[in-house]
């Protein structure tokens, strides 16, 4: 499993923020590694939670056309950081380029405390979804994901669309694949000095039956943009670049998860995950 930890880990190297606002859209670079001037960015998707009561995915709709407004850019930005690292919970969605190849990935859970899902899936490598209770993490994989672990088949059969276990010696693994690290990751240049409404506009608008406001550079040739809520939190609904969109969505009302049902878990033959 040393491949998904890796593709899950980028999720938490993913700072959004500057590039897309600041005018340098032209030059934002996709997501692999270290971004040397640009954004890091994830685009949307959307995988079925499991374990918990479904709640409302995130935003599909495209947003209304809308009007300038004068608002303050950079206050916007540190109260939509400050809400959104501070949030109880909520459901992120995206895809990240990672060498050349496009993966999926949906991170659902509580923001404070590790009770989450993610899940993360990729044409050549299938899909594999992580359930952090706690200390405990449960694995569960499709046939394709087995298959690229070069399990046996009868193992793979075995495994396909059941829930592991992963051993509590291996919890060290899971600890970076966290709801919290992601937010303070992606937000973690939303403060910056070089946000401001001189090279950045603010448009009222209406995204998936919110109200919203829209930043998005003046300068920039191509689209991109971060919209938040238009309350008083102004909490991220969508961000935009050249790799494509990351949505936001179900702040504060993420049910807890639940260990998987015993009909739905097995054992890893031999004991190991």
């Amino acid at each position: 499993m040393n491949s998904t930890r890796r593709r899950t880990a980028l999720l938490v190297s993913i700072p959004l923020g500057v590039a897309i606002l600041a005018g340098c859209g032209d030059a934002a670079p996709t997501v692999s590694g270290q971004a040397t001037s640009g954004v890091q960015r994830p685009t949307g998707s959307t995988a079925e939670p499991s374990g918990a009561t479904s709640a409302s995915g995130a935003p599909t709709t495209s947003p209304s056309a809308g009007t300038e407004a004068t608002h303050d850019p950079s206050q916007i930005m540190k109260t939509a950081k400050s809400s959104a690292n501070n949030a109880k919970s909520a459901h992120v969605v995206g895809d990240v380029v990672d060498n050349g190849k496009t993966m999926n990935v949906d991170l659902r859970g509580q923001v404070q405390g590790k009770n989450q899902q993610a899940t993360v899936k990729t044409q050549d490598d299938g899909t594999v979804s992580i359930l952090t209770l706690g200390s405990d993490n449960y694995i569960k994989g499709d046939r394709t994901y087995w298959t690229k672990q070069n399990a046996p088949a009868a193992t793979v059969a075995l495994l396909t669309d059941k829930w592991v276990k992963a051993p509590a010696n291996k919890s060290s693994s899971f600890e970076k694949f966290t709801l919290k690290s992601l937010l303070a990751s992606t937000t973690k240049s939303f403060d910056s000095s070089e946000i401001n409404s001189v090279n950045t506009s603010v448009t009222e608008l209406t995204l998936a039956g919110q109200s919203a406001l829209k930043l998005a550079p003046r300068l920039a040739t191509k689209s991109s943009s971060i919209t938040v809520t238009a309350d008083a939190k102004n909490l991220p609904l969508q961000v935009v670049s050249d790799s494509g969109t990351v949505t936001y969505s179900e702040w504060d009302v993420v049910p807890m998860y639940a260990a998987p049902p015993a009909s739905q878990q097995v054992q890893m033959p031999g004991g190991a995950a």
